[in-house]
């Protein structure tokens, strides 16, 4: 591979891990802002001495330039500033890829690429580069390091510890005051914590290639304009924030004097309900523990409502790799020549083989972007480049069972999967946040179930309130308990009495009563606030009635016809769709997961279908394409 006439770029050696560094030169007053370096190339079985950069490319619509062994290169704006920022003798070898890598070479640009994790681990330090700052950035700096000296004097070492629901009152009492009594003493003033929310908000915790970048680093400094600060104390101080958001959330069941205090003081203020700690923080926390994180757990942090991004789709799997172990990535080569279709087909396989049918809880055609769904793409595939949320909620309390799934991908790129048909769906109730349109929707259900009931079909009016509450929130416990199940009721028995006395006939379908059931519902009830905050804090999903008369929820995308099946091996339903495009031959395509009221019960924190398993089932090959 020999380099073009005037390229910057000297062939590597792929048998002895060549890469190239960047050797940043003394600042040449003549040349004010322009950095020059010369790049040189050095063996990684040598293990030589050098420092990482990771940063955020930036708009490319605004440039500068700088040069490199004697050749101008127009680089971002940020990355110029990053390396004016070192160009004080700190990294003598610095690793940058877009200087580092030709980038025109896809060969090179595979290779380089599949070593980038062992390249960050192995580097003497990792510099994160946010951007120059601005007025609030040494307060920033300053307060995140306050936040983490509460950290340590509380003990709380990473994110997700202490386990507030885990912890006997005695032990949560102390948590509590320790963390209560070291946030007072540390002096916050007004503001200060949210300019170290705001600074979750940074371009850089947004670019998916940072999550491996400074997640495994031996040793990581975060720049910040002027200031610095340790990716330790950053990790702690969010630590601190994911705490108080989690004893905010679940501080109605304690019934502490103080709490409200504290969180008063310093929580509510700052910490927006839809407050995210950044992915790299989740994984950091796996290197920390020496956790190797499955696929799973890596697709769960990054692929489910997230706002990571790449100019690059395939990079959106590409960047992840370097989380999981080498038998791993020795069988996932990355190869810039592959579509991005191929790429994810190819990776999704793999967690399939790997991980079992959970992986499927990502996929269907509800976890893909529109434009895919009209490609030759399978909906069994993971569509990396969707980041809204994935199972809208089901994936918090779902768990492979330990039977053994069976799967089988055929050469023409479709997924033979073995599951049961259980019903399909005869009406649609499209998602709403409005509490008028929601009572509505329960009246169009009663409707459609009362003709269900006279037909002869399972169901039992005088619980549907409950069945329907669950549905809307599908299961989730931290909003069904009793309190606000009551809750609801009311809501409900408040509204049927301001219901007007003349209601349609239930002969009628659901989409003819649209316009007519309860016009002169007011929902201006005391409770209506309040079980509409609850319903924000649930991703869309549409309410459906099958012909068997059972209640459900599915994704935006469910429409009538989509037909209810379970998976064995899968703790909730799925629903599938036939397509048409397969003349002659029963196909589907996999529309995404769905709640089905009284097929799966929440046992221990976790789905459970045995009730349903325990009956007789006909279980059958299904296609999906």
């Amino acid at each position: 591979m020999s380099p073009a006439t005037g390229s910057i770029y000297e062939p590597l050696d792929e048998t002895r891990n060549e890469v190239r560094f960047l050797e940043i030169l003394p600042s040449d007053p003549s040349s004010s802002n322009i950095v020059h370096c010369s790049l040189k190339v050095y063996s990684l079985k040598d293990d030589p001495d050098y420092t990482a950069l990771s940063y955020v490319w930036g708009d490319a619509r605004v440039t500068r330039p700088v040069v490199v062994n004697g050749h101008t290169i127009e680089v971002t704006s940020n990355l110029a500033d990053a390396l004016l920022r070192l160009q004080n003798g700190r990294a003598q070898k610095l690793w940058v890829d877009a200087l580092c890598i030709n980038q025109k070479d896809d060969e090179e640009k595979s290779h380089q690429v599949q070593q980038m994790c062992d390249i960050y681990k192995n580097a003497k330090e990792v510099v994160a580069w946010l951007n120059p700052g601005n007025m609030d950035t040494k307060r920033c700096v300053e307060a995140m390091r306050k936040l983490a000296q509460v950290a340590d004097a509380a003990n709380i070492r990473h994110i997700g510890t202490p386990n507030l629901e885990s912890l006997p009152q005695s032990l949560l009492e102390d948590v509590v005051a320790r963390v209560r009594k070291h946030l007072l003493a540390s002096s916050f003033a007004d503001g200060d914590l949210g300019v170290v929310v705001s600074m979750v908000e940074n371009a850089y915790w947004k670019r998916v290639w940072i999550l491996q970048e400074i997640s495994l680093a031996k040793s990581s400094t975060l720049i910040y304009g002027p200031d610095e600060m340790a990716w330790s104390d950053v990790r702690k101080g969010w630590a601190v924030l994911w705490w108080l958001r989690g004893f905010h959330l679940t501080a109605h069941l304690f019934r502490f004097e103080d709490y409200r205090t504290t969180l008063d003081m310093l929580y509510r203020p700052y910490i927006a309900s839809d407050w995210r700690t950044p992915p790299a923080a989740w994984l950091s926390t796996y290197v920390q523990l020496q956790i190797s994180p499955s696929f799973l757990t890596v697709l769960y942090a990054t692929c489910n409502d997230t706002t990571l991004d790449c100019l690059d789709p395939r990079d959106r799997f590409y960047a992840l790799l370097g989380f999981f172990p080498n038998e791993h990535r020795t069988r996932l080569l990355i190869d810039y020549s592959s579509s991005y279709a191929d790429v994810f087909v190819q990776a999704t396989t793999h967690m399939l083989q790997q991980d079992g049918l959970f992986v499927l809880a990502y996929s269907g055609l509800a976890g893909q972007i529109c434009e895919t769904r009209d490609a030759q793409f399978p909906s069994w595939v993971v569509d990396w480049r969707c980041t809204h949320p994935r199972g809208e909620g089901l994936l918090s309390f779902l768990r492979m069972n330990e039977a053994a799934c069976e799967i089988r991908v055929t050469k023409s790129g479709e997924l033979a999967i073995k599951a049961a048909r259980v019903a399909e769906v005869i009406g649609v109730v499209p998602y709403t946040r409005d509490l008028s349109h929601i009572i509505q929707s329960f009246e169009r259900i009663r409707s459609q179930l009362g003709m269900k009931h006279a037909e002869g079909a399972d169901v039992s009016l005088p619980s549907l309130n409950t069945m329907i509450w669950r549905t809307l929130m599908y299961g989730d416990k931290s909003i069904l308990a009793e309190d606000i199940e009551a809750l609801f009721e009311k809501i409900i028995q408040t509204c049927g009495r301001q219901r007007p006395r003349s209601v349609p006939p239930a002969t009628k379908t659901v989409f003819e009563q649209k316009d007519q059931i309860a016009p002169g519902i007011d929902t201006n009830i005391g409770l209506s606030e309040h079980f509409e905050e609850l319903l924000e804090k649930k991703s869309p999903r549409n309410l459906f009635i099958t012909a068997e008369g059972i209640i459900g929820s599915g994704p935006p995308i469910t429409q009538v016809g989509d037909i209810v099946h379970a998976i064995p091996g899968l703790g909730v339903p799925v629903l599938l769709r036939i397509d048409d495009n397969c003349k002659g031959r029963q196909r589907y395509k996999l529309v995404g997961l769905a709640y089905v009221d009284n097929m799966m019960k929440l046992k221990a924190g976790w789905w459970d279908m045995a009730e349903f398993w325990a009956t007789e089932r006909e279980v059958r090959e299904v296609i999906l394409s």
